[in-house]
């Protein structure tokens, strides 16, 4: 006996917050930062047994820019 269903496996969520800065240091450093956060959460049910699983996941970048004369511009960046 061979029996096959098919069924869309649950439903899932994400719930986060991002945040953002830039400004400047004086007259030629600027920056730019960000940062989000966000969890992740599936529901399903397999053979009427529930299964839920979650996981956070997050991230941030900056840059910062010099601009000591009008021809010259540096950047340094960085990302996690």
């Amino acid at each position: 006996i061979l029996l096959t269903t098919s069924a869309n496996l649950g439903r899932s969520t994400r719930t986060g917050a991002e945040a953002i800065a830039n400004g400047k240091f004086g007259k030629t450093l600027t920056y730019n930062a960000s940062a989000t956060l966000m969890e992740h959460k599936i529901e399903t049910e397999i053979l009427n047994v529930p299964i839920a699983r979650k996981g956070t996941t997050g991230s941030a970048r900056l840059s910062l820019s010099w601009q000591p004369t009008a021809k010259d511009f540096f950047q340094l960046g960085g990302q996690y």
